[in-house]
């Protein structure tokens, strides 16, 4: 603080002098009034009406301690900062004088010295705590407490919270109104965990002043510049100290952790995006912090504040409570497949009322960074997502129970008719799934932007990779010499490629609109597949042209992640590695027959014309079982490397 001299001594003067004629009775009693004797003693008695410091018993109780040892905030304005305690402090608040004591008048450096109890509470702001403009919509009765960090003092320390969020922004602070963009233009439509519309009322009121905003408003302002900096362009990362991509949101997302663990006592609905939006990042090997271990944390928030059930607000907004936590059912949901973690699904699939655009508020009316079209495109999408994702809860269901057999077993085990019979009706019902989206889907993008193509994009590719994700256990099927196994109905190879055209199909889309660098990162599980199924298919065909599509995508999503940089690896390694086994096997083999090599006579040639043909036939199923089985070794190490490393 920076105090002028002449104002210190007035401070002062003025404090003796005024205790000094409130006590009447010391001057008739001490005929000398200038007996440094008195004067010490008023001193004294003042300086002892001053609050001590709270006794260990009342430390422990906190919200006790809270209640008895108010001190007066931002009711002043510092110099070069006008109008500051405006903000913060409402009209009916008693505004106190600058570093004053209201009880005896000293200034308010004559206090005692820091101690622990208010060191601990120096790591909070210091404003008010009114209720945060962000959670009304979730419910009342979960809002954050209104004592946390309220009233510590302002003379201690003062400017340690400021100086702490000022250092956090500053090395984005150049471009992190283009990240809070990227975050609700690229992740925010099929993941809407964060209300758009008042989300903005608080980032437009505390632009440039981000201090001054709610901590658990600013830890969501946090974590959705780290989500949207997976997005950034190179024109914009060249404004940031970063090197990279993921050198940048690895720093970013280590501050979002940091800031979640010290804020305990935060809103069950914060804690739960948060989570959320962590988990959408996993640098490659995280150890026990996997974007799965983040979502077990979001359900065990959710779970604490119900938010499964809705609850009317005091403003009269809509509740947001639901469609939360339909994010986290479809993050589960898309993880366990995707990740091909089928055993860490949390809720199975159940009859609950689906959501609607009623349960989206504000934005799903008054969008702020797309058209009102494109908005609806949005919802309708996310809302088929979470259709999608009850068949997926299925289908992880039906792989856990079928999948520690098949891999203690392995091939050797058998598919009974039983599981071939589910596999087709999980087909069916992805048919029948695909086919209400579309018929629904028509409309818009007719008469909508290039934006509204974007989630819908990206819902084909979620839902054709699905199904390639469901037939890839039985491709020892489609290996098998003896095609008596496989039914006419079933053809695991040929799904799985009828998929990949799918996804390729999608992509291609997103190319010829320059549209491409538009998908979420949490997409690059759905791409991997299809990608694999295209490389293994050139490598068995000796197609000289390379894959234009869906590599060339994985590769751009290596930039922004480094789980693409671990499935474009694993994937052409893989490749590698089953060709040159199979290279080494027909080396090793006798390049004649056992007759040619005893010297006995060969059969004669047979007809050209009937050998022909049946040489085709016979190098068709030969590339086929080829094929079937390279897919099958590098969709095992896809599946081990996404489990384990992602």
């Amino acid at each position: 603080m920076e105090f002028g001299l002449g104002l210190f001594e007035e401070e002062v003067i003025a404090a003796l002098g005024q205790d000094q004629e409130e006590r009447p009775s010391k001057r008739a009693k001490h005929n000398d009034a200038d007996s440094p004797e008195v004067e010490a003693e008023v001193q004294l008695e003042c300086l002892s009406r001053i609050d001590a410091p709270p006794a260990y018993e009342q430390w422990l109780d906190y919200p006790a301690y809270e209640l008895d040892h108010k001190a007066p905030l931002f009711g002043i304005t510092r110099q070069g900062s006008p109008g500051i305690g405006d903000i913060l402090v409402s009209d009916d608040e008693e505004k106190v004088g600058y570093g004053t004591d209201p009880q005896c008048g000293l200034p308010s450096f004559f206090r005692p010295s820091l101690g622990m109890t208010t060191a601990l509470l120096e790591s909070y702001p210091r404003g008010k705590r009114n209720r945060s403009p962000i959670l009304p919509q979730y419910g009342d009765s979960f809002s954050m407490g209104l004592g946390l960090g309220g009233h510590d003092r302002l003379d201690l320390a003062p400017n340690f919270y400021f100086y702490a969020i000022k250092s956090t922004l500053l090395p984005i602070r150049r471009v992190q109104h283009d990240l809070v963009i990227l975050y609700f233009q690229y992740i925010h439509p099929l993941f809407p965990l964060v209300d758009e519309y008042y989300f903005m009322e608080t980032y437009r009121r505390y632009r440039g002043r981000e201090q001054y905003m709610d901590p658990s408003d600013f830890m969501i302002f946090q974590a959705i510049m780290a989500a949207g900096f997976g997005h950034i362009s190179e024109a914009q990362l060249q404004r940031t100290p970063y090197r990279s991509v993921h050198e940048g949101q690895e720093a970013q997302f280590d501050q979002v952790k940091a800031r979640y663990w010290s804020a305990p006592l935060a809103d069950p609905v914060v804690l739960t995006q948060i989570c959320l939006i962590i988990s959408l990042w996993s640098p490659g090997p995280a150890g026990m912090q996997n974007n799965s271990y983040w979502l077990n944390m979001a359900f065990k928030h959710a779970t604490s504040g119900q938010l499964w059930k809705s609850q009317p607000t005091s403003d009269g907004r809509p509740c947001r409570r639901r469609l939360l936590w339909w994010c986290c059912l479809v993050r589960d949901r898309v993880l366990a497949l995707g990740m091909r973690r089928p055993y860490r699904l949390h809720k199975a699939p159940f009859e609950e009322e689906m959501i609607s655009q009623v349960d989206f508020g504000m934005e799903a009316t008054s969008p702020l960074f797309t058209a009102l079209e494109s908005k609806q495109a949005s919802m309708l999408a996310f809302i088929w997502l979470c259709k999608l994702s009850e068949i997926m809860a299925a289908i992880a269901v039906f792989q856990r129970r079928n999948k520690f057999s098949r891999e203690w077993a392995g091939e050797s085990a058998g598919t009974s008719t039983e599981e071939l019979q589910d596999v087709r009706a999980f087909d069916e019902d992805l048919s029948q799934w695909k086919e209400g989206f579309e018929a629904e889907a028509v409309g818009l993008i007719e008469h909508g932007d290039q934006d509204v193509a974007v989630p819908f994009s990206v819902l084909r590719i979620v839902g054709n990779s699905l199904l390639a994700v469901l037939y890839s256990p039985y491709l020892h099927l489609s290996s098998n010499e003896d095609t008596s196994l496989v039914g006419n109905s079933l053809d695991p190879l040929q799904r799985m490629k009828d998929a990949a055209q799918g996804v390729e199909s999608s992509v291609v889309g997103l190319i010829s609109t320059k549209k491409s660098d538009t998908l979420p990162n949490w997409l690059v599980s759905w791409v991997t597949l299809p990608a694999a199924i295209y490389h293994v298919t050139q490598h068995v065909q000796n197609n000289s042209s390379p894959d234009r599509v869906l590599m060339p995508t994985l590769n751009r999503f290596m930039r922004r992640t480094t789980g693409a940089q671990a499935m474009f690896l694993t994937l052409t390694k893989a490749t590698k590695e089953f060709l040159q086994r199979l290279k080494e096997t027909h080396n090793n083999s006798s390049h004649g027959t056992a007759a040619a090599k005893f010297g006995r006579p060969l059969a004669p040639a047979p007809d050209v014309s009937q050998s022909e043909s049946k040489d085709a036939v016979r190098c068709d199923r030969g590339n086929r079982i080829k094929e079937a089985r390279i897919l099958a070794h590098v969709t095992k190490a896809l599946d081990i490397a996404l489990e384990n490393n992602c």
